[in-house]
């Protein structure tokens, strides 16, 4: 090897340091259904149960920038459903995004 792992690792600190702002989180929220159960809001039940509703689910992941009028790539999976998504970007900005189109396929989605 002509350099040893000391000068390996500072090599990749610059492109780490270049594209960190590139990475973000993405949140996404689905909102639950309206309850199926007869028992929902019945005080006999809810005495033994306590009061359960429907929760909303939420899921996590992440992405990369691809364009600076805000275009992310992020996968399919994790916005899949989604009522309600938000992207938090490097710097700890949290914005809203929209969905503008996905392959279930290959899991991948673009969100703005």
């Amino acid at each position: 090897m002509p350099f040893g792992r000391d000068d390996m690792q500072l090599s990749f600190a610059p492109l780490v340091k270049s594209t960190t702002p590139a990475v973000v989180n993405v949140y996404a929220t689905q909102k639950p259904k309206a309850s199926a159960s007869p028992f929902a809001g019945d005080p006999f039940f809810e005495q033994f149960f306590g009061r359960s509703g429907p929760r909303n689910r939420s899921s996590l992941g992440s992405g990369v920038l691809v364009d600076p009028s805000g275009i992310v790539v992020t996968n399919n999976h994790v916005i899949d459903g989604a009522d309600e998504i938000d992207v938090n970007l490097s710097d700890g900005t949290v914005l809203p995004a929209k969905l503008i189109g996905k392959d279930e396929d290959v899991d991948l989605a673009l969100l703005k």
